[in-house]
């Protein structure tokens, strides 16, 4: 059957090399297409979001009306599929595709988005694992046959300085800052992604300069693959050897002696005690019942064992939760926050803290009067989620529009901006320190 398959192939090849007409057509085939699937995203998509025009919502706590967003997209989505719709023929595929992401992310809206990477993985990666140390994109995990990676700083991307890089990676995805970044690194390593931004001519392959760590600059080009999947693949999972294939890679900790917040990255949840500390630390990852115990089950039985610890410390750390469904955690929090009214309670957050995520640590410092620490969250507490996909019908991909009105600010001036801010350092990783908890055990 693939011997046929592979004949038919090959004919039809040689069919399109001796006779334009037949590449000709197909390439009339695929621009039309193109059209339509544009077609068919400009007149569904605004009819489904609601963050391209400027919203208002009322404050239930003092009754007044406020802009979650002033800003009105609206004739700018309209115009860029108009122009993207004219430049089909002129395009490649992997500029469409981008194309299309910029026109989403015209909303200020972080849940807004055309799926690429993440939740549904449709274009190509390296195998390496990235990670931003502030202003310093670090290789953490890489392919056993090229362990000299390891640790590397990424200079530059297919010839053009990284920061340039990252400047183009953000116009694909909307929200905050930090969460930007977290989502730059998988446009980062994506040949394909960085082709139709302009970065590199190549969709099957990256050339990176690199700056190793004996200190020696030298340039690798590493081949991409194409793994689609429709569930979430998180990137933040390469930070810890825990959640890093073993199989085909090899991690910069492998061997170091992991901090809490790197040993638990495969649970949802758990929790630990440090004696000498008098510190009880909660890891957090996703807000998603766990198979073996509910997360309800899971902090009532935790409630239990604080009964009979000795500690003034609790810690709940957020810094890799990306959400989930916040009816999971939301009543659970509140019990445990008001029963440890008498500790002294910490939240950790980091740009990879998003959506439902951001509400635990919400609820966290009203019922538990906690202090954050850590990084700026990758979320607001006023945003706009759920909703459902606009699947374009020749492409299939997703365009995902937000209509659920989310408003966790409590009372006036409510924020879960860090009251401690604890940057990320490379230094600090590779010794397998955290940091953030470092400062916290110091207060």
């Amino acid at each position: 059957m693939h011997k046929k398959l592979h004949l038919l192939l090959f004919i039809f090849l040689i069919a399109a090399a001796l006779n334009p007409a037949v590449a000709q057509q197909d390439s009339a085939t695929r621009n039309r297409n193109w059209r339509e699937d544009i077609a068919y995203f400009r007149e569904r998509f605004p009819a489904m979001d609601k963050t391209l025009t400027p919203f208002m919502f009322l404050n239930p706590d003092d009754r007044q009306l406020y802009w979650y967003s002033q800003k009105n997209s609206l004739d700018a989505f309209l115009a860029g599929t108009d122009k993207l719709y004219r430049s089909v023929d002129t395009l490649s595929d992997e500029a469409i595709m981008t194309g299309l992401a910029k026109l989403v992310a015209l909303s200020p809206n972080a849940h807004t988005r055309l799926y690429l990477f993440r939740v549904r993985t449709v274009m190509n990666n390296v195998p390496i694992g990235l990670q931003w140390f502030g202003s310093e994109l670090r290789i953490v995990a890489a392919p056993k046959n090229e362990q000299d990676l390891l640790g590397a700083r990424i200079m530059a991307i297919n010839g053009l300085a990284v920061d340039s890089v990252k400047r183009l990676a953000d116009t694909l995805f909307a929200g905050e800052p930090s969460w930007k970044s977290y989502m730059s690194l998988y446009t980062l390593r994506s040949p394909q992604a960085l082709k139709g931004l302009g970065v590199g001519k190549d969709a099957n392959r990256l050339t990176l300069t690199l700056q190793l760590l004996t200190g020696i600059t030298t340039v690798r080009t590493l081949d991409g693959r194409l793994s689609p999947q429709t569930g979430t693949l998180e990137a933040w999972k390469s930070f810890s050897p825990v959640t890093t294939n073993s199989d085909s890679l090899t991690h910069l900790l492998s061997g170091v002696k992991l901090p809490p917040s790197l040993r638990f990255t495969n649970r949802n949840y758990a929790w630990t005690y440090s004696a000498a500390d008098k510190l009880v630390y909660l890891s957090f990852n996703r807000c998603e019942n766990a198979t073996d115990i509910s997360f309800k089950d899971f902090t009532a039985k935790l409630i239990d064992s604080l009964a009979h610890l000795s500690y003034t410390r609790f810690v709940l750390d957020l810094r890799f939760n990306t959400g989930g469904d916040n009816g999971v955690a939301a009543e659970s929090l509140k019990t445990l926050g008001t029963y440890l009214k008498d500790k002294k309670v910490y939240v950790i957050t980091g740009p990879c803290t998003f959506s439902a995520g951001v509400v635990c640590a919400a609820i966290f410092k009203r019922y538990g009067a906690a202090r954050i620490f850590g990084e700026e969250a990758g979320d607001g507490l006023v945003f706009l989620s759920e909703g459902g996909n606009v699947i374009l019908p020749h492409s299939k991909l997703a365009a995902h529009y937000a209509n659920g009105f989310h408003n966790w600010l409590f009372e006036p001036n409510f924020s879960i901006s860090p009251d401690v801010v604890v940057p990320l350092r490379f230094d600090d990783y590779r010794k397998g320190r955290d940091a953030v908890l470092e400062s916290i055990l110091k207060k």
